[in-house]
Parts: C-alpha cells; structure tokens; sequence
C-alpha cells in the first residue's frame, strides 16, 4: 500500500513512517527536512499533486492553521481517497495555555466530523509539554498501540 504522511520525519510520525516501512508499505513522505511546510500554501498545493497516486493520506503535522487547510485541500482534490487527520486530546481541556494549538485541533476536529473523514486522536505522551499542563489527558497506550489502532482504521496489517 501507498501512504502519504505528513511529519514523518519526527515524533509519532517518524514511528508511524518506521512501522509501515518494516511492514512492506512505501511512505510518501512530506516534512520539512525534505522541502515541505504545510504552513506554506504552495508547499500544501505540492502534498496535494504528490498524493494522487497515495491510497491513504495521514494528515498527521500540525502547524497552526497549516493541518486544516491541508485536510480541506485534500478532500477537496483527493475525495476518493482514505484521509486521515491526527488530532490531539488538548481539545478536551480549557485550552488556556495553548490557545493556538487548542483552537487549530478543535477546528481540525470538527472539520474532519463535517467531511467524514477520519480524526483520530489519542493523550499526550507524559513527556509533551502539554502533558506538564494537563496531567490528565497524559495518554494510557503506548505509541505502537495508537499505531496499530491507527492502521485498523484502514486495514493497514
């Protein structure tokens, strides 16, 4: 299978990416260690172009409005498609000492419930800095765990 993921070259991404890789999947992968910053709307435009020939799109980078506009844009010219867009738990909080990252997630959320495409999102590892602030939405499963029920979503094995 064909995956495109945004953010593979670090964090969850970069173990999603390793994971599929081991297990025989070719990732097309879109970071800006190789030239591509979603929060740039001609780098979007070139996810876009790159991931026609994906059967999955793991929208998984966020940067600030970047992930949103990615996720509008793919559905938008990619409607055929599985999409997934990573979220993140701070969407069950206040969102007071991450405003920027709590309105972003929130909007990227109820986008992905209005299209119909997936939104998975799972706790903080306790390590994240906002982990430190909301010590209750510190994440119960390990990374490999939130990547196998990543890859159930889309019959990925």
């Amino acid at each position: 299978m064909i995956i495109g993921l945004t953010g593979h070259t670090k964090g969850f991404g970069k173990h999603v990416s390793d994971y599929l890789i081991k297990e025989g999947h070719t990732i097309v992968g879109f970071s800006r260690s190789n030239g591509y910053n979603i929060s740039l709307h001609k780098s979007r435009l070139n996810i876009i172009d790159d991931i026609r020939s994906c059967d999955v799109f793991i929208n998984n980078t966020y940067c600030d409005d970047g992930q949103w506009h990615l996720l509008k844009m793919a559905y938008d010219e990619y409607p055929l498609k599985h999409i997934i867009s990573i979220g993140a738990d701070i969407t069950e909080t206040d969102g007071l000492r991450f405003k920027s990252l709590y309105d972003n997630k929130t909007r990227l959320k109820n986008l992905s419930e209005k299209l119909g495409t997936e939104y998975k999102s799972w706790g903080f590892w306790k390590d994240h800095p906002v982990a430190k602030a909301y010590p209750y939405i510190i994440t119960n499963i390990t990374i490999e765990e939130a990547i196998e029920e990543l890859l159930e979503s889309v019959h990925i094995h």
